[in-house]
Order: structure tokens, then sequence, then C-alpha cells
């Protein structure tokens, strides 16, 4: 790792901290500050590392010493973490990376990565990596020898303009998994502009084939059951797209609503269209906790089922393992498509279509008539977790589906009438 520089001007950065307070490094001027940083909060060694500092807390005040901790987790989740492991000094939440940038942690991780381990695979996620592409390319190509690391990522298509996609190549960039989402939605995400459906297809296969001749794996992204997609067209779109773009691989993730990120998941709340599903299911594949705006539940399986069984055929895997000229990237599309993935996904679907017609209960539970979790979602959860299941606690599988809206709710009525209008 690179040397740390003794007097080295810092920039004076407000920062945001446990217990809801804004400070600026400036404000601990005349006192000896330990900042450290960690990956995530309520991780392994992050865990372990902030122990550690806490029970030496005592010695550290003697020689009036602050700690304070940081990463790029939300406020929300420095809180959780401080409160669970007792930790009697604050927290710093830096999404967006504000204090790690003045601190070049970025380069110091991939210094580590780089030197300490042998080709090591790196995934950065979205948005973060689209929103600052040249803060993160240029710290590779400041710390990083060509060759050594291995990089995934995903983003938007909007940010994969050839010239990234020469630059991400050059910098050992082997996977892509940009976010498609929906045929009929508008914005600047895919790059597409005003262009929907027929149009928009088009230029999205386009662009990812010419991505597919810098990157030797491409994983694109699709969510099935937005609010602005009605009829066959959206999955017929889909079809033609893998016919289009073979050597893609298509992931498909069904709509789910659940945390506070999302100002969408409130408006799901109030519509009172979110079920209860248990967490366990909400994995983007077993389950869609949000009902379908303008399909019924048979006619939404229907078309996922249909969409799925063209994706994973035999004819489309064939097209795929062809199009594919990489080893790896040919073989990891095969296995994807004949395992759970693909495959086991199918089955799961064809089940699970069944059961809205044949299986009541469960029927009723979709459509929001009752909240009790049905027999076939508890008989899964028993198998998944095998030995574990009996020490499951009472009430451990259910939740409040609109825990936001209640929260938001009462949040609003907390404040003085003038703020709150």
């Amino acid at each position: 790792m690179s040397k740390v520089q003794l007097n080295k001007t810092i920039p004076d950065v407000e920062i945001h901290i446990t217990g809801d307070k804004k400070v600026r490094l400036s404000d601990y001027l005349g006192k000896i500050l330990v900042l450290y940083f960690y990956p995530k909060a309520n991780t392994p060694g992050c865990t372990q590392e902030g122990l550690d500092f806490r029970d030496a807390i005592a010695r550290f005040r003697r020689q009036s010493t602050v700690i304070l901790g940081a990463s790029r987790d939300s406020l929300k989740a420095q809180e959780n973490f401080k409160a669970k492991q007792g930790f009697p000094f604050d927290l710093a939440s830096d999404p967006e990376e504000t204090l790690c940038k003045a601190f070049d942690v970025i380069k110091e991780d991939l210094t580590f990565l780089s030197t300490k381990f042998k080709r090591p695979r790196v995934s950065w996620h979205d948005p973060n990596f689209g929103i600052r592409f040249d803060d993160y390319m240029d710290a590779i190509e400041a710390v990083v020898p060509p060759n050594t690391i291995d990089f995934l990522a995903e983003s938007s298509l909007s940010v994969l303009s050839e010239p990234h996609l020469k630059r991400l190549q050059h910098n050992g960039f082997k996977v892509m998994a940009p976010g498609i989402e929906s045929w009929f939605d508008m914005g600047n995400k895919s790059k597409t502009g005003a262009r929907q459906g027929e149009a928009k297809l088009q230029s999205v296969a386009e662009h990812v084939n010419m991505m597919l001749r810098y990157l030797p794996y491409v994983q694109t992204n699709f969510v099935m059951g937005l609010d602005n997609d009605e009829g066959e067209a959206p999955f017929e779109l889909t079809k033609r797209f893998i016919d289009l773009v073979p050597a893609a691989f298509p992931a498909y993730s069904l709509l789910s609503a659940f945390g506070c990120a999302a100002p969408l998941n409130l408006e799901y709340q109030r519509r009172d269209r979110v079920l209860p599903v248990p967490y366990h299911f909400l994995n983007n594949n077993h389950a869609m906790n949000v009902k379908p705006l303008n399909y019924s539940w048979p006619e939404f399986y229907d078309h996922v089922i249909d969409l799925s069984a063209h994706s994973f055929s035999w004819r489309a895997i064939a097209n795929r393992f062809r199009a594919t000229t990489a080893p790896i990237p040919r073989w990891m599309n095969l296995v994807r498509a004949i395992s759970s993935e693909g495959f086991g996904r199918l089955k799961y679907y064809r089940e699970l279509r069944r059961r809205l017609e044949q299986d009541r209960p469960l029927r009723a539970y979709f459509e929001r008539e009752t909240t009790e979790i049905p027999d076939f979602f508890i008989q899964r959860l028993k198998h998944d977790l095998g030995d574990l299941w009996p020490w499951l606690p009472p009430g451990a599988i259910q939740h409040d589906p609109n825990a936001y809206l209640h929260t938001e709710t009462a949040r609003l009525a907390a404040l003085p009438q003038s703020t709150a209008a």
C-alpha cells in the first residue's frame, strides 16, 4: 500500500454522522482524531474492527483521542450498526464518497487488492459507478497494473459510450450488466431519449451488440411487471431482443418493493398494492410483491413463462453458445441457462401459475384478500431452511408491507403544520 504522508493538507469536508449531526473535519482541530474506513456496516470484518476500537476506547480517551468510523452506508444503516454493536463513538455516512475521495480510499483499496491477491475480481455497482465513471477509472488507472484485476460492473447504457467501452476494455473489465428495465419507459438511463417500443428495441440492440465487441460478457437486466407495461408487447419485444442480441445473457427480475430507498415504493403502498411476501422470496425472481397494474396474476405469469421458455429454449441456448466467443463466458451462459436460473425458474413459474388456478388460499393471498401466508411459501421455506426452520421465532416470516407508509405518515404528522404543508 502507499505510504502515509505526514503533514498533508486534507479538504475540510462536511460529513453526516450518527445522531443526525453534521460536522466538518475542522471541528476536530485541537484534538487527536482517529478516522478509520470500513467497506460495509454489519459485515464480519468491519464489525470486528469496530469492536476492537470499542474495547480499547478507555485508552483512547485517556489520550484525549476521538474515534470516528466511516463507510459508504446510509445514515440509518450506521445508526443501526452503532446501536447493535454498542459503539461508544460516532459513525459517518459517506454515500457520495466525499470523505473517501479526500483520503483516496478507493486507490488504497485497489492497491491492497492488486498486491495481496492473485488476479482478484472486483464488482462495481450502479449508481455510483455510472455517476462517477471518470473518478473511478482515474483511480484504477493510477494504481492498478494492467491485467492484475478482473472488473465487473453494473451501469446504465447511457454511460457505456464507445470511448468509455474502450477505456473499460483497456483496464480489465470483463463483465458489464446494463439495466434496460422496460421498452416503454422514457429517460436517460438507456440512452434512448423519447424512443419507446420498436424504436427503443432497435437502438438498444445495436448498442449492446457494440458493447460485446469490447467486453467478453454482457448481462442485460430487465424488470417484469412495471406500470408502463401493458399487453403482450413488452414480452414480445424482449423475445425479439434475445434474437437480435444472441450473445447477451438475459436476466429477468420481477418487480418488488421493500425498504425506504425508493419513493415509488411509497406510492405502491399508498395504493395498497404491496403484498406481505416473506423476505426470503424477495430475491427478484421467486415472488413479485407488487400487484400488477395492467395484468391479472394469471395473465402476468403466462407472459413471464412464455418469455422464459423462449429465452432458455435449446434454440436460444445454442444461438447464445455460438455467438459467444470467449470460452468461460460461453460455458457460463450454458450452465446458467440449464440450471436453476433458466430451467429451474421456468419450472417454478409453471408450478406457481398452476396454483394460481387451483390453490384458492394462494390466489386469495395474491389478490390481497388475506394476509395469511400460503402453504406453498411455507413449505418452500421449510425446505430451504432445513434444520433451521424450528428455530425461527414466532412472527419471523411476517412483516408489515406498508411499514414505509406508516413511518412516513408518522414523520409528517410530527412536523409543524406549516412545514408538513
